[in-house]
């Protein structure tokens, strides 16, 4: 099985803490809320996530990097313009070749 975590930052859903900041870096017991999802999928053995990026992408990429820090290979995927989540998903099909998890 594969993982794939929208990133995308395309609503700001908790301003004013999303204004300056993607809603995956947001500090939850003084770590990213994303770094959480990424802990939890390395601990049921997910080697390889995908990461689909769109507004604010740069700054989730500086953060986690290759994602050695937590025991996976963390591979973007940068959209080009704004889509809903499932579109997303569909973008990155090409890089997805067997069940998944969003």
């Amino acid at each position: 099985m594969q993982a794939i975590i929208l990133a995308t930052h395309e609503e700001r859903t908790l301003p004013p803490l999303t204004d300056t900041m993607p809603g995956a870096l947001l500090p939850i017991v003084d770590r990213p809320v994303m770094a959480m999802t990424v802990e939890i999928l390395a601990r049921m053995g997910q080697k390889r996530i995908l990461v689909s990026l769109y507004n604010q992408g740069g700054s989730i990429a500086s953060y986690f990097g290759s994602g050695k820090r937590w025991g996976v290979d963390l591979e973007y995927v940068d959209l080009r313009e704004s889509w809903v989540s499932s579109v997303s998903v569909g973008w990155a099909a090409g890089m997805l070749d067997e069940s998944f998890v969003v």
